[in-house]
């Protein structure tokens, strides 16, 4: 009979899309932390908004916000958005918010000089992820500032880390970000794509 519970328990876990070993365990917990296998649960073709009324400039901005708790890695990858395009207005203050988002991970001297190299003379590239930005009105974003992920199949194929894809105007494919869980957060992992790709705006 124990063998024959047994059985059945992974027959159900197996058509809920749940791993075995996780069953009856509270992933969110007090921290609200949506973990890898919950949002890998929740789909393989999601869609998440966020919006911001107004763009953080600083660590204090960026701090002051409900999505500094990172939770979700949608918080941390639009965060990483909005420190890009603090970064082209202030790079110190656009280098300490990466490294926040960064959490334990290597911010090296060398990360630090591509990302100068990329955004070099494009003030008007992070800028572009955001609705209503296009080549023709100078990647100016509307307002309030909305920036939409997406998942694949592939969003969820290393254990720990989720990749998330952003389109935008100007540029032929979407965008991919990667982040990992680290405890009850979601930190930056790798963000190059966001650097490359798109036309330059129309001058008028």
């Amino acid at each position: 009979m124990k063998n024959v519970c047994l059985v059945v328990l992974f027959f159900f876990s197996f058509l809920r899309g749940y791993d075995i070993l996780h069953l009856g365990v509270d992933w969110e917990g007090e921290t609200g932390l949506s973990t890898f296998e919950q949002i890998r649960n929740d789909g393989m073709n999601q869609r998440v908004t966020i919006t911001f009324s107004e763009l953080p400039k600083d660590m204090d901005g960026l701090n002051a916000l409900p999505e500094s708790e990172r939770t979700t890695p949608f918080q941390t990858a639009a965060l990483t958005i909005c420190a890009l395009c603090a970064y082209v207005k202030d790079a110190e203050n656009g280098l300490d918010m990466i490294g926040l988002l960064k959490g334990s991970a290597v911010f090296s001297g060398k990360d630090r000089e591509v990302l100068k190299e990329r955004l070099e003379g494009k003030a008007y590239l992070p800028f572009s992820y955001f609705t209503g930005a296009a080549p023709e009105n100078a990647y100016t974003p509307e307002t309030p500032y909305r920036l939409t992920f997406t998942t694949n199949p592939f969003s969820f194929s290393e254990h720990g880390f989720v990749r998330l894809f952003v389109s935008k105007e100007g540029a032929g494919a979407k965008k991919a970000i990667t982040l990992r869980q680290q405890e009850n957060q979601w930190m930056l992992w790798e963000y190059a794509s966001l650097l490359t790709g798109v036309v330059p705006p129309v001058v008028q």
